[in-house]
C-alpha cells in the first residue's frame, strides 16, 4: 500500500514537472521566434553535458542559450536586448554587420559572454570601451573594425583572455606586440 501511495505522488510530481517544462518551453519558443523576426539564428544541441541552441525551427528545451548567432546584415537594438531575457549567452557571433553604439552596450552588459566575434562589423574603440565588463571572456575575435590603438590597454584588461583576433584592425605593430606578451594566441 505504502509502494502505490509513493509511486502515486511520484507520477503527480512528474506531471506537474512535465507541465512547467512545457510551460517555460513555451515563452522560450516565443522569444526565439522573436529573435528569428529580427534575424537572429538561434542554436541548440546537447554538447559537452549542457544544453545548447541549434539552428532552432526545433522545440526550445532549456532557458540557456549558449550560442546566438546574428546573420549578416544589420543588427538591431531590439535583437541584443532579448538576449538579456535569456539565462547565460556564453558564445555571440556578430560577423559582418552594422552593429550601433547601444547595441554595443547591452552586449557589453552580458556578463556571462566567453567567447564574443564582431568581426567585420563597425567596431570602434569606443565600443571597446563598452565591452570593459566582460571579465569572463576568452575568445575575442574583432578583425576588420575600426579598432586602434587606443583598445589595447582595454582588451588587455580581459583577465580570462586566451585568443584574440585583431587582424585587418588599426591597431599598430607596437599595439600588437602589448597584446602578444598578454595573449596566448593573437592574430593580426
Amino acid at each position: 500500500m505504502k509502494q502505490r501511495i509513493c509511486l502515486a505522488g511520484l507520477a503527480v510530481l512528474v506531471l506537474v514537472a512535465i507541465g512547467l517544462v512545457r510551460h517555460r518551453n513555451a515563452n522560450l519558443q516565443a522569444l526565439v521566434a522573436q529573435l528569428e523576426g529580427r534575424g537572429v539564428y538561434v542554436m541548440r544541441a546537447p554538447m559537452f553535458s549542457r544544453p545548447w541552441l541549434v539552428f532552432a525551427n526545433e522545440f526550445i528545451e532549456s532557458s540557456r542559450a549558449n550560442i546566438v548567432n546574428f546573420h549578416y546584415g544589420k543588427v538591431s537594438d531590439d535583437s541584443v536586448d532579448m538576449l538579456s531575457k535569456f539565462d547565460s549567452v556564453q558564445v555571440l557571433l556578430v560577423n559582418d554587420a552594422y552593429i550601433s553604439n547601444s547595441a554595443i552596450q547591452m552586449i557589453g552588459r552580458l556578463v556571462t559572454l566567453e567567447h564574443l566575434e564582431l568581426d567585420g562589423t563597425n567596431l570602434t574603440d569606443e565600443g571597446v570601451r563598452a565591452l570593459a565588463g566582460l571579465r569572463n571572456l576568452t575568445v575575442l575575435r574583432i578583425s576588420e573594425t575600426l579598432v586602434t590603438d587606443e583598445s589595447v590597454d582595454i582588451i588587455l584588461r580581459f583577465p580570462k583572455l586566451d585568443e584574440l583576433d585583431v587582424s585587418d584592425t588599426k591597431i599598430t605593430s607596437t599595439g600588437i606586440e602589448r597584446l602578444r606578451r598578454a595573449v596566448k594566441r593573437v592574430k593580426w
